[in-house]
């Protein structure tokens, strides 16, 4: 992608956007059955309630209530992420927050990151966006860049993806030169490449640091 048409890795003098309308809750009344989600290489069971996981998400709609082998055995296997970023998964579903998962876990940036991912995959925007805007209010909290999670993230996303934008933003403002150098056999060549890219255009324009985060959202219906 050209330079020109890359999409903002941070901004400046952009005013601050309306905060999202609240979340509506779930209705907890006449759940009916749950269904069954077989999660990870050690094959965790975990159980949602058919009515929500179908509402949140048109692909395990399809699958429950279709003609798929899932809808046959109402069992849904993911083994391609984490007992933490599935118990964070269920949290959303019957919170629609991201605070912890439902074991009491604390949430970490590796588990959002899974999250993202997998709502990605499953068509669930606004769990994406939740998940990418506590991403980045963890940073600071930490202080610290999850730099191991990145070769995850390149491999599970394609270019241009939010998550692989709000980890190169990080990085090229915050990052310290010491942990760039002691790390950098842990960066994706792709994402080195994309760093050399802003650094040019943050030299060049002579860019403040500003994250808006409205830059890393996937469109919502």
């Amino acid at each position: 992608m050209p330079p020109s048409e890359r999409r903002p890795f941070g901004t400046f003098g952009r005013p601050t956007p309306k905060p999202p309308a609240a979340p509506k809750l779930p209705d907890f009344c006449n759940l009916g059955e749950a269904v069954t989600f077989i999660i990870g290489p050690q094959k965790k069971t975990f159980f949602i309630h058919k009515k929500l996981a179908c509402d949140y998400s048109p692909v395990l709609k399809a699958a429950f209530i279709g003609s798929f082998l899932e809808g046959q055995t109402q069992t849904y296997t993911l083994e391609d992420t984490t007992e933490e970023g599935f118990g964070l998964f269920c949290q959303w579903v019957y919170t629609q927050k991201l605070d912890g998962d439902l074991g009491g876990q604390t949430k970490s940036v590796p588990a959002l990151c899974r999250v993202w991912v997998l709502a990605g995959k499953l068509l669930m925007p606004r769990l994406q966006n939740i998940a990418i805007d506590k991403i980045e209010e963890l940073r600071p909290i930490e202080n610290t860049i999850h730099i191991p999670i990145f070769q995850y993230v390149w491999d599970n996303t394609v270019a241009d993806s939010p998550l692989r934008r709000i980890f190169i933003s990080q990085c090229v403002w915050t990052l310290n030169k010491d942990e760039f150098r002691t790390s950098l056999s842990l960066f994706p060549k792709e994402m080195l490449s994309e760093m050399c890219y802003v650094f040019r255009d943050v030299t060049m324009k002579g860019t403040k640091f500003s994250i808006h985060m409205a830059d890393f959202h996937v469109k919502e219906d």
